[in-house]
């Protein structure tokens, strides 16, 4: 790859290719249908850093109304590390944030990119946890049933994180192999609920939203009822969920840190979220 200009503008439906393999050589598991979610959405800025007409770096900034805008996808080429390209990148990002009015900007970071955020003004305010593996133990998966559509679950789930993430939920719930989970109490009253990503081996659950360990473990038995393979949770800020997944069998597979810009929150968490979806949609 020759050049040294990096040129930013929109990432594009033609890019998806290229950002999918992009995001393959670097490790992820990012599937070509989430690079479709982000420069499809009106919700989310998608940005592609070229060199040459090439992608050599990509960022997106997922907004939830003007409460919260979520920093993900930041990935760089290999060969054009540590020439400021991911600066530039993030800097795309804040500003495409501040031109949305957004409140609370935020991400979640590993540790090989947490110098450029700590760099740039952003606050370390929870930690993050990934937990993979089959369920130990025998449980009932008691009131769970099946949801195709975010509109039985979107309150509880708006009250939980503190924002609209509807059209989030429904795009997910849209992706092939997505089991929807819905779990009520004795009153019928809405006490939880999963999404259930295929993600081969096995599968991550998530958001996982529920009113306490008993609703949590519940439509986790759900869906380990209907995935064949691990299942994989991401926890954020909640010491009970850690502990209830260890108590399952789970294994702690890798941990990350929840940063926000320049104050500190805790958006898309609290007491109620036990896992999140991806850790570019916070």
């Amino acid at each position: 790859m020759t050049g040294t200009d990096l040129g930013i503008d929109r990432l594009e439906r033609g890019d998806v290719a290229a950002a999918h393999d992009l995001s393959t050589r670097v490790g992820w598991s990012t599937r070509r249908t989430d690079w479709r979610r982000m420069v499809e959405s009106d919700a989310v800025d998608a940005f592609a850093g070229r060199v040459d007409d090439r992608l050599a770096a990509t960022a997106t900034l997922v907004r939830y109304g003007s409460r919260v805008g979520w920093i993900g996808m930041m990935i760089v080429h290999p060969e054009r590390r540590r020439r400021g390209h991911g600066s530039r990148l993030l800097g795309a990002c804040l500003d495409a944030a501040g031109d949305a009015g957004v409140g609370t900007v935020g991400l979640d970071a590993n540790s090989e990119g947490r110098p450029l955020y700590d760099a740039h003004g952003f606050v370390a305010v929870a930690d993050v946890t990934q937990w993979r593996g089959s369920l130990d133990g025998t449980g009932r998966a008691d009131r769970v049933t099946t949801v195709v559509e975010p509109d039985p679950f979107a309150a509880f789930d708006e009250r939980a994180s503190g924002v609209d993430r509807r059209f989030l939920l429904a795009s997910l719930l849209g992706d092939d192999g997505t089991v929807g989970l819905l779990r009520r109490g004795p009153d019928g009253a809405v006490t939880g609920y999963a999404l259930v990503l295929r993600r081969p081996p096995g599968a991550t659950v998530g958001p996982l939203v529920a009113a306490g360990a008993e609703a949590a473990t519940a439509l986790l038995r759900a869906a380990a009822e209907r995935v064949d393979g691990p299942l994989t949770v991401n926890a954020v800020g909640n010491p009970r969920a850690e502990e209830l997944y260890r108590d399952l069998g789970l294994e702690h597979r890798r941990s990350l840190t929840r940063m926000t810009h320049r104050e500190p929150a805790e958006p898309l968490a609290g007491e109620l979220v036990w896992g999140l979806p991806a850790f570019e949609y916070g």
